[in-house]
């Protein structure tokens, strides 16, 4: 579970034990309303260095105005103590995200712990992506109704945006694959490929050049610079083609137009970023594809650098397959004896096929595989879980949803860096695959949580299979200079269809039971109990 429920959780055990030794010294439980240091110094020394130094927001509030906040949430939404005092928490949430807010405060006050994500508002007037956790609190002063925590998430939102454009790009390369598979014409391909791909980078400005001897003669071009069409360079004048053939590389300037070795022919176009790929076939640089943007704010990023190179791969591929479907149809209508060489460029033309079909069962696989532990994705599950959940149905068998979570996993990471945290989730992702079946499904379910599908399998007998998950990943992992990173995990389980029949209540009260065994002390595995908490 998340460190935020976590914090929510010890925070308000912390709250009891304070009532509980206020009551018993027969001192009454009365914390000012201002100023919030003076809260603090009712409770123990050690708590308030752990409110202090928390890496999470903590604000406590007075019906809706805030009455203490921490140094985190104060660095986070760029407000002194004194500016945040007394403020309403309202205050601190984007207008967009205000009804989800208001609902959620609601809930609250009628007593509901709540974890919902919103926009939050800094004191300069910038958004931010947050997860607020927060519940009421009774029994501990007149003054005090709520307690909550608050997590910037905008790495985590900038990993998901990441991966959907990875997502979108993989989508597209697939349909460009199908589609240039179906042209023979060279100047079909041709005009295809430079189309799609100033489509798919966003890109008015294109041009596709191939070599003739040392010229580049432009072959086809986007609707921005038709002009350009059958324009002969000398490849010496194109200083960024001729790197980018000479280096087999593609070659990047941001502000082309600033370029001191730019291209007088391009002025009009008033180009910024300019990327130039070589396309190569049979380990020959044949020839060169430009895309160019004139807003100054869109550079060429990594990403899209390195779908040009796919692209650019299949547009090589394309280009030889019509290129010989073009000398074999010549030289069979040319003379009979042309037969033999069609049956060798039709064989090769299959090898590039199959190279082709290849690539796409790569390109599906990236799709549907986490890059970093090279287990199903949450995509691949919700393709997959329907079709599981109807053959369960019909042949009446249960199906076991074990959602696991490495116990204290951002302390691993601020401890001993992220790429010990990435070793501890591929290590994880390595002793499930090791130790599940063929058809069970294991999948990464985001960031350090993980979905295990035991298909056939009872709760009963998924409770021993985590449990033994559980107890093999408590030996310690070892690092360089002598040193060992050790965790464990939590598991909770759900079934089908007794705690439901569609995947979202099942995978909901997998989750509600890693949450009790989080609650509970973690490091153990907790079956869901139906309709209420174990």
């Amino acid at each position: 579970m998340p460190v935020v429920w976590s914090l929510l959780v010890l925070s308000v055990l912390l709250a009891g034990i304070f009532i509980y030794i206020r009551r018993h010294r027969n001192v009454p439980t009365v914390i000012p309303r201002y100023p919030a240091k003076d809260i603090l110094t009712e409770i123990e020394t050690r708590f308030q260095v752990l409110v202090e130094s928390a890496p999470v927001g903590i604000v406590i509030t007075s019906n809706s105005r805030i009455v203490y906040a921490n140094p985190t949430f104060l660095e986070m939404f760029g407000d002194t103590f004194s500016e945040a005092l007394g403020t309403l928490t309202v205050e601190k949430v984007a207008p967009e995200s205000r009804d989800l807010f208001a609902e959620n405060l609601q809930k609250q006050a009628e007593g509901h712990r709540v974890r919902y994500e919103i926009m939050g508002l800094r004191r300069d007037g910038s958004k931010f992506p947050i997860q607020v956790a927060a519940t009421r609190i009774t029994n501990f002063s007149e003054e005090i109704t709520a307690i909550g925590f608050i997590q910037d998430i905008s790495e985590r939102r900038d990993a998901e945006e990441k991966l959907q454009f990875q997502n979108e790009r993989l989508s597209a390369l697939h349909n460009i694959t199908l589609d240039l598979l179906n042209r023979r014409g060279a100047d079909d391909v041709l005009n295809a490929i430079l189309l799609r791909a100033c489509d798919l980078l966003d890109s008015p400005f294109g041009v596709l050049s191939l070599l003739e001897d040392d010229v580049l003669v432009v072959k086809t071009t986007s609707e921005m610079n038709t002009a350009l069409l059958g324009t002969r360079i000398p490849l010496k004048d194109a200083r960024l083609s001729m790197l980018a053939i000479n280096t087999r590389q593609p070659q990047v300037r941001q502000d082309y137009s600033q370029w001191a070795e730019r291209l007088a022919m391009y002025a009009p176009y008033n180009l910024k970023a300019v990327v130039n790929v070589p396309v190569i076939i049979n380990d020959q640089p044949v020839g060169i594809l430009a895309l160019g943007r004139t807003a100054p704010d869109k550079p060429f990023l990594n990403d899209e650098i390195d779908v040009m190179r796919s692209l650019v791969q299949l547009a090589a591929l394309a280009m030889d397959n019509a290129q010989l479907f073009a000398a074999a149809q010549h030289e069979l209508n040319e003379r009979k004896s042309a037969e033999e060489e069609l049956r060798r460029a039709n064989q090769k033309l299959q090898f590039q096929i199959e190279a082709i079909q290849l690539l796409q069962t790569e390109l599906r696989e990236q799709a549907i595989r986490d890059p970093l532990t090279g287990l199903y994705n949450r995509r691949y599950l919700d393709e997959t879980l329907e079709r599981e959940l109807a053959r369960a149905g019909r042949e009446n068998y249960p199906i076991s949803f074990v959602m696991i979570d490495i116990d204290g996993f951002k302390k691993i990471n601020d401890d001993f860096g992220h790429g010990v945290g990435d070793a501890m989730l591929q290590r994880l992702a390595n002793q499930l695959l090791s130790q599940t079946r063929t058809g069970d499904i294991v999948c990464r379910y985001g960031g350090d949580e993980f979905l295990v599908v035991l298909l056939n399998v009872a709760s009963e007998i998924s409770f021993h299979i985590a449990d033994k998950w559980r107890n093999q990943f408590q030996s310690p992992m070892a690092l360089l200079d002598s040193q060992a990173a050790r965790t464990t995990i939590s598991c909770g389980i759900s079934d089908f269809p007794g705690d439901g029949t569609t995947k979202a209540d099942i995978i909901a009260n997998a989750d509600n039971a890693l949450y009790i065994a989080k609650r509970n002390g973690r490091d153990q595995v907790v079956v869901w109990a139906g309709n209420r908490e174990p």
